[in-house]
């Protein structure tokens, strides 16, 4: 079986991944681990190694693979040996690579995290109260009382709604 990354030399490493029920190999020949930084003690996560074999990025034009990180002395080629940033200046130092890569790798370029359901749920609640809340103050400058008098019932609705999902374990 030839390696999945060079396609010339035999393979000797093989990796399986599955993820959702979807299996994902990959054969690489000992010299193309070693390449993406395999053998190393923080060498990057398999999807990552998978994903790099599968879409190739490209190498850095030749401007920017002189390029060193200012604070820790970092290379284009140590982040493509070991896949990982050596400190934070790193991401300014080669967005230029970094965005691109990204962009492939996931659905943008900016990580927006995730936020556990019942927070989710009272975070929404909050801010429909905080625009009802506007609207009730807007509904009293203008002296419409009956508005003003809905408004508040349904803020007085919806704060209840989140006293009772924080209740809930």
């Amino acid at each position: 079986m030839l390696c999945n990354s060079c396609q010339k030399k035999e393979a000797t490493i093989h990796l399986t991944q599955i993820i959702e029920g979807k299996i994902q190999k990959l054969d690489l020949c000992e010299e193309c681990a070693k390449a993406q930084g395999l053998t190393e003690p923080l060498s990057g996560s398999l999807a990552s190694l998978m994903m790099a074999t599968e879409t190739k990025t490209p190498e850095p034009a030749s401007e920017d693979a002189g390029v060193r990180c200012p604070d820790c002395g970092f290379t284009h080629a140590d982040l493509r040996r070991i896949n990982l940033l050596g400190c934070p200046t790193c991401w300014e130092t080669f967005e230029k690579t970094l965005t691109p890569l990204l962009r492939t790798m996931h659905k943008g370029e900016r990580h927006v995290g995730k936020i556990p359901g019942r927070i989710a749920y009272t975070l929404e609640l909050t801010k429909k109260m905080r625009a009802l809340r506007e609207a009730l103050d807007l509904a009293v400058q203008r002296e419409k009382y009956e508005v003003a008098a809905q408004l508040r019932d349904r803020i007085r609705q919806l704060e209840s709604e989140m006293r009772g999902s924080l209740d809930q374990p």
